[in-house]
């Protein structure tokens, strides 16, 4: 399934980005417990997960040069999985915690992500010239918390892109007001639809907001 995904969203060298994920996944099982990098059910179906990543791309543009930040990156199943998928692309994962971001220099160094780099600090505390295309964000909280942090990453047109479930309307509901005051218009939620061959429809939600 996971070759069917990078061809759906016609990314290059197919081959050579598989075994590069195939690799990244087995140095998450095997540093799961050490790092506390993510539950057992995504541990053994990490395949899904990276889907859920790989979404993103349905409203983002991956053959341009951006710098994009992953915001409490954990173990990377956005911010390395997008590195190793879109190769334009500078990522920067931001994860406070020493054995997360020990893992995450681990696996940018086994995997030759010369795109990527970690920072190990809360995003909100990040360097003021530290500005950015895309902010991401998968296990970074709630839309009011993680919204106005993300949004103060970016430069003006900067778009924002939280990765939530496949029911957010309340949650985007209840976050509207405090993303307008924090410079930021919501432009879409989209539910990306994949060919019924994958069997993998309704799993995500793409909240994409606007810098003003």
């Amino acid at each position: 399934m996971l070759v069917k995904i990078l061809e759906y969203y016609k990314i290059e060298d197919v081959v050579e980005k598989e075994k590069k994920i195939k690799q990244y996944i087995r140095l998450l099982r095997n540093r799961r417990e050490w790092a506390g990098l993510t539950s057992r059910f995504l541990a053994k179906k990490p395949e899904r997960a990276l889907v859920d990543s790989l979404a993103v791309l349905n409203v983002l543009e991956q053959k341009e040069k951006r710098k994009v930040i992953d915001v409490g990156s954990g173990g990377g199943l956005v911010g390395v999985v997008l590195a190793i998928a879109c190769s334009e692309w500078e990522v920067t994962l931001a994860e406070s915690s020493r054995r997360k971001a020990a893992f995450l220099a681990e696996a940018i160094g086994s995997l030759k992500l010369g795109n990527a780099m970690v920072v190990r600090e809360r995003a909100e505390r990040l360097s003021d010239n530290m500005i950015f295309d895309f902010a991401l964000g998968r296990a970074a909280g709630g839309l009011v918390t993680a919204a106005p942090i993300a949004l103060d990453l970016l430069r003006k047109g900067g778009l924002y892109v939280a990765v939530k479930g496949s029911h957010v309307a309340n949650e985007v509901n209840d976050a509207i007001g405090v993303i307008e005051a924090s410079g930021g218009t919501l432009v879409e939620v989209v539910k990306p639809e994949y060919p019924i061959e994958f069997g993998i429809q309704d799993r995500v939600s793409l909240v994409v907001i606007r810098k003003r």
